[in-house]
């Protein structure tokens, strides 16, 4: 059965961090993330549309590096 992973904002506070959290995910053997628009920081302000985009092309990026498939919900929560 397919197995999906809420990563949160990424555990991470940037865009190569989230590349790290996903290959790890991929590792334990998950097929997809959730990205949600948190802030890692705690009581930091959510990135801004372009930074998400970039943090979500990230986690693609490095599944693509890895060789395998990767379903990536794009969270936004308001």
């Amino acid at each position: 059965m397919p197995v999906g992973a809420d990563i949160e904002g990424g555990h991470a506070a940037g865009p190569a961090g989230i590349g790290d959290t996903v290959r790890a995910v991929l590792a334990a053997g998950a097929v997809g993330v959730t990205i949600e628009d948190g802030s890692y920081e705690p009581g930091g302000e959510p990135p801004q549309a372009a930074e998400q985009t970039q943090r979500s092309a990230a986690g693609r990026e490095a599944a693509g590096a890895e060789g395998g498939p990767l379903f990536v919900d794009a969270r936004v929560d308001t």
